[in-house]
Formats: C-alpha cells, sequence, structure tokens
C-alpha cells in the first residue's frame, strides 16, 4: 500500500511527524511544495533546496540532561541539503523529460579569491562578462 502524497514528500525530506523531532515544514507548507510542482520529485527537490537555503551559520547541539553534543555544522548542513536537492532534481528530470530542474547554483571563483555562490540574478555575470573573460568559470551541478 503506497502512502499518501504528503507523508511520501515528509519522508523523501526526511521531515517525518513520528521522529520526535520538531517538523522542518508545517502541513500547509507541504501542501504548498505539492501544488507548485509538477511531481513528488520536484516537490522534494525544492523542499531540499529550501532546507539548505535555512541553514544558518550555527552548529546543531543536542543537550539531553548536563550533556550536550555538538551534531553538525551549519556548512554540512547546507552540504547535505544541497546534495540531497541534486539528486531529486536529477530524479524529477527522470521523471519529466525535461531539463529546466528547480532551482540552479553557480559558484564564481574569480583569481582574486571572492567567492559569490548562490547568485540569484543574471545581471551580474552578464557585467561581469562585458567586461572580463569568464570562459574558464564553470556551473556546479
Amino acid at each position: 500500500m503506497a502512502l499518501p502524497e504528503k507523508l511520501r514528500l515528509r519522508l523523501y525530506l526526511r521531515d517525518s511527524i513520528k521522529s520526535g523531532r520538531p517538523v522542518f515544514f508545517t502541513d500547509e507548507e507541504i501542501e504548498e511544495l505539492l501544488s507548485e510542482t509538477a511531481s513528488i520529485e520536484e516537490a522534494v527537490s525544492l523542499g531540499w533546496l529550501l532546507k539548505a537555503a535555512s541553514a544558518a551559520d550555527n552548529p546543531t547541539t543536542v543537550t539531553i540532561g548536563q550533556v550536550s553534543e555538538t551534531k553538525a555544522q551549519a556548512t554540512e548542513t547546507f552540504n547535505i541539503c544541497t546534495k540531497m536537492h541534486h539528486y531529486w532534481d536529477r530524479k524529477a528530470q527522470e521523471v519529466s523529460g525535461s531539463s529546466k530542474g528547480v532551482g540552479r547554483w553557480l559558484e564564481v571563483q574569480p583569481d582574486t579569491g571572492f567567492i559569490a555562490d548562490q547568485l540569484d540574478t543574471i545581471k551580474l555575470l552578464e557585467d561581469y562578462w562585458e567586461q572580463n573573460d569568464i570562459s574558464r568559470l564553470y556551473p556546479v551541478v
């Protein structure tokens, strides 16, 4: 017996209500993810992208009684969420046969050492392209 879409989405996002941890997405947000995407794979991909975007620059610490344990840095969480996003984005492309993807990220590393990742505008790249040769740059996919 297959799970309903909402529960499948929570399962794929590791956001189960039964886990005992607070859920990341509310029921309304889960419904919104499903309504804004063409497939459950796209919804999962978008969900992981949202989880990556929300990773704060603080470690995740669990405290039980007088014992505290730091589980992961925000960078680790971001990297895991981004990898899951890419995995589900490829799955969504396999299902739909389309290559549009839910979200694309680009990392630019000029010689000066400045790193600009998660660019949300093409304007910056177009301005840079007019003044510089960026043919050595490649998208991180």
